[in-house]
Formats: structure tokens, sequence, C-alpha cells
């Protein structure tokens, strides 16, 4: 069992949420924590607690984006984010994010339903 034990926990990622901007402001104290590998910013959520929803390039989100990525690397983690196509994650990953979630089971699914429907109209 000890065996099993060391590489269960040497394989596995330990994400936490940044989604609020109490989260950004104790990111250092999150990031101390021995275990966590990444941070993935959930943008929508973050933008709302910030007072500008999904206003991305907007100072305050900036900021918020920019603590998060130093205290990642200061601490030799990874940064991570959700987007929905692959420009917006080519320029996130631009920024410093190494984690990349593409899109999300809705719009996957309703995108796979869509192009069903359209096939089966044609």
């Amino acid at each position: 069992m000890p065996g099993t034990m060391r590489t269960a926990d040497a394989q596995t990622l330990v994400t936490v949420k940044i989604e609020t901007a109490a989260a950004v402001r104790s990111i250092e104290q999150i990031m101390d924590v021995d275990g966590i590998d990444v941070a993935v910013i959930g943008h929508t959520d973050l933008s709302l607690s910030l007072g500008v929803p999904l206003q991305l390039d907007h100072p305050d989100f900036v900021a918020a984006i920019d603590a998060v990525l130093a205290a990642c690397r200061r601490r030799g983690k990874a940064a991570g984010c959700v987007v929905a196509n692959p420009e917006q994650g080519r320029q996130w990953v631009a920024k410093g994010f190494r984690m990349v979630v593409y899109s999300g089971d809705i719009g996957l699914l309703g995108g796979a339903l869509e192009a069903g429907f359209e096939r089966l109209r044609a």
C-alpha cells in the first residue's frame, strides 16, 4: 500500500480555482499550500467578483491575472485558464498560462449536437 500511495500522489494534479477578488488577494498564501500544482482562473466568476463582467481587458481584471501569474511563477507552479476557442487559448498561453482547458462540457456537447443536426438537414 505505501508504494501505491506514493505513485498516486506523484500522479495526482491538484488544482485550485481562482474565481473571486478575495482569492486574488490571498493568492500568495493559496499558492504556498504544499501540494497545489495549478491555479486555474475562473474568468467569468472572477470578472463578476471584480465588478467588471466579462471585461477581460479591464485593468482590474488584467491586474488580477498578473497577480495570479506572478504568484505561480515565483513558486514554479502553473497557471491555468478555460478558453472558448483556440484563438483565446493562444492569447492566454502568450500571457504565461500553461494549463489550458478548451471549452466545457455544455459547449462541446452543444457544438456536436448542432453539427449533427446540420448533417441531418443536408
